[in-house]
């Protein structure tokens, strides 16, 4: 095994000028892994994923989206855009083939470059994404529903959420108000299994350190990544290439992403293997399953 190491704020220079934020995680002479983070997330979101991993034998390379972490903000910018920044870092780092590996709203972005530059990518994978949700694709319920609904219709009502909630909190220095103010409106909403994990002082830890970086950031990326979700993606998940593996895991007990979701997708992919854990939430999956699905990832590679 190569040597550990963990660079966390790297930035290079995109064909346009714009910088790009990057982090490093895992074995640097493993098989690489590009990770698409979450919304909110920004890079440092992939180190709760290198915890669940007994042997750190990939290379995780997790990537900045426009306007969140150590990325500059690009205006007018759609999903299948990504692909060409990604490109842009897989080349300066001499990547000529890799994985890619998306949480929640980093699924969208994966399926966009299996879709855009399917000769590049070896395998992907997504876990609990998101969808391109109307009355056609899948039904919602409870919290999702009303979730939903205020992004689509009421997005200045999020924004306000936000702020309040969470990106205000990260200003303050007293640790323990962070964890009291920033996550009590999240946690009351989880499944037993990611309360449990989140009983767990290294995983709390990490989390509070990624919304510090979200609030440092602010939520003008965070707003405009959500709202491209619910925008015409400009492909169809019909039109993947079936050379591409895409791999969709996603755990039973999920309540910020319903299950129905994870079948419509994969439905939908071709070439899609799907696995639905009977006993993970929608954190967990990222913690318990990490060695099942970065094994998954990099065995072609």
């Amino acid at each position: 095994m190569g040597k550990v190491r963990d660079k966390t704020s790297q930035i290079i220079k995109l064909r346009d000028g714009r910088r790009l934020g990057f982090a490093e995680f895992g074995d640097s002479e493993g098989k690489p892994i590009l990770y698409f983070h979450g919304n909110p997330g920004t890079r440092t979101e992939a180190k709760l994923s290198e915890l669940g991993l007994s042997e750190k034998t990939a290379r995780i390379i997790s990537i900045d989206r426009p306007g969140f972490g150590l990325s500059d903000f690009k205006k007018g910018r759609t999903i299948l855009d990504w692909s060409e920044d990604v490109e842009d870092l897989a080349d300066s780092l001499g990547l000529r083939k890799f994985s890619i590996l998306g949480v929640c709203a980093g699924g969208p972005y994966v399926l966009g470059c299996a879709y855009k530059i399917p000769k590049r990518c070896q395998s992907v994978g997504i876990i609990a994404s998101t969808c391109q949700i109307d009355k056609n694709t899948v039904k919602l319920e409870g919290v999702s529903k009303k979730l939903v609904f205020v992004n689509r219709r009421l997005p200045f009502l999020f924004r306000t959420f936000l702020w309040f909630k969470m990106t205000r909190h990260t200003k303050s220095n007293d640790e323990s108000r962070i964890r009291e103010k920033m996550f009590s409106h999240v946690i009351k909403n989880f499944s037993k299994p990611d309360k449990k994990l989140l009983k767990r002082p290294k995983v709390m830890d990490m989390l509070c350190e990624r919304m510090r970086e979200v609030g440092r950031s602010g939520i003008k990326g965070t707003m405009y990544d959500r709202k491209l979700i619910f925008k015409s993606w400009g492909f169809k998940l019909e039109d993947i290439s079936s050379k591409v593996k895409v791999y969709l895991w996603q755990g039973i007990f999920d309540k910020s992403v319903p299950i129905s979701v994870g079948k419509y997708l994969a439905q939908k992919i071709p070439n899609c293997e799907a696995i639905f854990f009977p006993k993970e939430g929608h954190i967990s999956v990222c913690v318990n399953k990490m060695n099942e699905i970065t094994t998954n990832l990099t065995k072609s590679l």
